[in-house]
């Protein structure tokens, strides 16, 4: 959904269409996201449209790059294993 959210604000039926899922069940989703600050919410008459917030990413981002040093060795170390099973 978030994915989704990038090309702009979207009702929770747009949000909903590509998914199996139910209406409340996304509705959930999004209660979820809007908690995190990760969308932010508007009403437009009966329905509720929601944008991207992107800017509480920035802290994901932040802590995930403290890890970035440890892939290259992790990877190049699966590489080998994988290249042992074959």
């Amino acid at each position: 959904m978030l994915d989704m959210l990038v090309e702009g604000e979207k009702s929770v039926g747009a949000l909903a269409k590509p998914f199996s899922v139910s209406l409340p069940a996304v509705s959930q989703h999004l209660r979820v996201l809007k908690a995190g600050g990760l969308v932010t919410e508007r009403r437009v008459g009966r329905e509720r449209c929601y944008r991207l917030n992107p800017w509480p990413l920035r802290d994901v981002v932040d802590w995930t790059r403290h890890f970035e040093l440890f892939w290259p060795s992790r990877l190049e170390r699966l590489g080998e294993h994988l290249a042992k099973k074959r």
